[in-house]
């Protein structure tokens, strides 16, 4: 028979101590589950920062050869900016 009250709670009262343990192993499981979840939301954010770097990336190459045919056929039309970001980007060529 278990007197425990909220407030008060008997030392070795086998009611209320098998409720702990429950509640104990209801706790570890959604501890686990909120791991797991937290390791496919990691997951997600490593696959956006990848996608993110390979749209830069193409960006980069798109307005690079942008630049480049527009010093070949009009660079005239290139604005100081053009000019400079693609004489900051040139690499010299090896020859073979």
């Amino acid at each position: 028979m278990c007197f425990c009250t909220p407030s008060i709670r008997t030392p070795f009262c086998s009611k209320c101590n098998v409720h702990m343990f429950e509640r104990i192993g209801e706790l570890r499981a959604e501890v686990e589950r909120l791991q797991e979840q937290l390791k496919a939301y990691q997951s997600l954010l490593d696959a956006s920062h990848k996608l993110h770097e390979i749209k830069d990336r193409r960006e980069d190459k798109l307005k690079a050869e942008i630049d480049r045919l527009m010093l070949e056929f009009c660079p005239e039309e290139m604005t100081p900016e053009q000019v400079a970001e693609w004489a900051r980007n040139k690499k010299p060529v090896e020859e073979s």
